[in-house]
């Protein structure tokens, strides 16, 4: 249970509070990398976001679709940079917002066809049993036909799943412990376009740290300065794998992302409850 919940905070998590582009295939309008947010609290822009998931080791797929116009986050956050990672404090109350349409869109690509309309805002679409959306390696083209928010074309790589080696994972009913002083050492196998994505959250979701790595590297090491910014004791840790594209529209700033969770080890699905000290 604590594996579905955790994977499902994170779909509505992606949805709610788009991250800043990360290493990886971000592009701007003639090619050119996504512009991402500088230091301090995030400032409001209009903001598409088109997303992806599959996870078939957990029998979970979503694809769905938000516009927002001016607003920085669905929830109220502030959003920092230390040492390469990014904070984000958020509070408990959504924010409203206007539901705006792009008109229909169309994921082409895809393992299963992905055609999203909009009915005051775009309902999510999930195949039958949990079908996986995409195995990795395939490339995603979403199409908008465009309407309130301007047509668009965006195009990703769907990430293959790569296994993280070192630290060793825990079992699902066992802790992974971290220390906050010494940061996190990660060493993964398998080759796949875009980045790998550590993640700390709170239990109550309330302050989130985000590390992005190529994951062509191979290895990575999330920042010690970082993990401070987090209280000691139980959080969660997953490591996706994402890849995402980025197109700058008029004032409209769109994102299209494939996320997976890398795996652990031989447990499935890299997520764990981590004792911090």
């Amino acid at each position: 249970m604590k594996l579905v919940v955790v994977v499902v905070a994170a779909v509505l998590g992606l949805a709610a509070c788009p991250v800043s582009p990360v290493q990886g295939e971000g592009e701007g309008e003639e090619g050119e990398e996504g512009e991402g947010e500088g230091e301090g609290e995030a400032a409001a822009v209009d903001f598409g976001f088109v997303f992806v998931v599959s996870e078939p080791d957990l029998g979970f797929a979503q694809a769905g679709a938000v516009f927002r116009r001016e607003l920085p986050r669905a929830f109220d956050c502030a959003e920092t940079e230390i040492a390469g990672c990014v904070v984000l404090e958020c509070g408990a109350v959504p924010l409203a917002f206007d539901a705006l349409s792009a008109g229909a869109i169309d994921v082409d690509g895809a393992l299963d066809p992905i055609s999203l309309a909009f009915d005051n805002g775009y309902p999510s679409l999930s195949p039958d049993a949990g079908a996986p959306l995409f195995g990795g390696g395939e490339t995603l083209t979403a199409s908008a036909a465009g309407d309130v928010v301007p047509a668009f074309s965006l195009q990703v790589t769907a990430p293959e799943v790569v296994t993280i080696d070192v630290p060793v994972w825990p079992a699902e009913q066992d802790d992974l412990a971290v220390t906050r002083s010494a940061g996190l050492h990660l060493e993964w196998s398998g080759a796949s376009a875009g980045d790998v994505v550590v993640i700390f959250n709170t239990q109550d979701q309330a302050t989130e740290v985000s590390c992005a790595f190529p994951a062509a590297a191979g290895t990575a090491d999330v920042p010690a300065a970082a993990l401070q910014a987090l209280p000691v004791g139980a959080v969660f840790l997953d490591v996706e794998q994402r890849g995402a594209a980025f197109a700058r529209i008029d004032t409209w700033d769109i994102r299209l992302q494939a996320a997976t969770h890398a795996l652990g080890g031989d447990q499935g699905p890299a997520i764990a409850s981590v004792e911090l000290d």
